[in-house]
Order: C-alpha cells, then structure tokens, then sequence
C-alpha cells in the first residue's frame, strides 16, 4: 500500500473530515508529504485500515514551529457510531458486556460502529436486533457526542427507545445477562463507577437531563 497515494485518495472522497483552518493546517500536497518523509523517517499519510476504522497520521504545518505529525481514527461514514438506550418498564436496559479493551466485565447499553450505507437511525435499530433480539418502532434522538476529539473524526448519535422484552443475547460478543436500572440507580452508577464506558453515561446522562428516563 502507498500510503500517501491512499491518503490522498481518502481526502477526495471525504474532505469534510480535512477542513482547513489557519489555526492548524493539514499538509495535503504528495510532494511536500514525500519530502516530509525522506527528511524525518517518519510515515505519513494512512498507516493502517480495518473494516471499522483507519488510522491515519496528519502532518500539520501550525503557525508558529516546525512541522509535525497528528494521528487520527477517520472512517469512511460521515459518523462514528450509535449508542441506544433501551428502556423497558421505565428502567434502562444495561448489557453485562466483557471487554477486551480494559480485560473486563462491563455495564454498558448497547452501541456500534458506523455502519457504510445505513444511516444512525437504521445503525441503531441494526444493533439493537444483533445485540439484544430487541427490535423498536421509534427511536427517540438524544443528540450526538465526540468519542474523543483528540483523535477521532465524527460524532457518535445517541437514542433512546421504550422495548417490550429483550429477547436472545448475542453470546459470541460476550454479551451474557442485562440489569435494570432506574434513573436514580444510574445516577449512583454512575458516581460510583459501576458504570464507567463513557458512552453509556453520555448516554443515560442526556436521557436523563431530557426527563426521559
């Protein structure tokens, strides 16, 4: 893989996630990347690609100082994922997740990566199906949230939904129970550090602020 060629390529398919701005300026000509690169050893351009994400290293030109490299996560969806609220008898539907991230189990509502071709809403009904058997005929918006905005282009979309029951789990995601939780049990949750994903809390936090939960 040419990486700067793949860089270059990524930036004419989606140059709302390049936006210029006096303050910090993204080198964007291959010769200056190039030549970047043959002075410093450094890689430039797109180091590596997955079917979830890309990891890609900006070479900044800033006002004051030397050049310098910036490493960001961009996608090829104009959104970084979905976060769902499931809310059964009026209390929130956690998922007792494992995480490979932090070695662990988890309280967490359900969320996925940006789907290419679905929008948020019909990624969020996706997931709620794929994770919990659970489907949904309305999904109320709670807003959006940067996962983190050192790093990462796009916004994750928040919703909540009021479900029936929740059907089969999905084991092989090392999804194995659900707890219910009322707002009041959140908000100790979530100043106890029960539940700690930061997705979830933004979450039920904006659920609760909005008075739907």
């Amino acid at each position: 893989m040419d990486r700067i060629r793949e860089y270059l390529a990524f930036v004419q398919r989606h140059p709302e996630q390049f936006v210029q701005d006096p303050i910090m300026p993204i080198v964007l000509e291959e010769e200056k990347l190039r030549a970047y690169e043959a002075e410093t050893g450094k890689e430039v351009g797109l180091l590596f690609r997955s079917p979830w994400f890309l990891l890609a290293a900006d070479l900044i030109r800033p006002e004051k100082g030397e050049l310098y490299l910036y490493y960001r996560i961009l996608k090829e969806t104009d959104y970084d994922g979905v976060v769902i609220l499931p809310i059964l008898e009026g209390k929130a539907v956690l998922l007792k997740n494992y995480r490979h991230g932090p070695r662990r189990w988890e309280l967490e509502l359900p969320r996925g990566g940006a789907e290419l071709g679905l929008s948020p809403a019909e990624d969020a009904v996706k997931e709620l199906w794929e994770e919990m058997g659970t489907k949904t005929t309305e999904l109320i918006p709670l807003g959006t949230v940067i996962n983190d905005t050192s790093k990462v282009y796009g916004a994750l979309h928040l919703f909540a939904c009021h479900i029936a029951s929740v059907g089969p789990l999905q084991e092989e995601e090392c999804i194995t129970g659900v707890e219910l939780f009322t707002a009041e049990e959140c908000r100790r949750a979530i100043v106890d550090g029960t539940i700690q994903d930061s997705l979830t809390i933004a979450a039920l936090t904006k659920a609760m602020l909005a008075g739907i939960l």
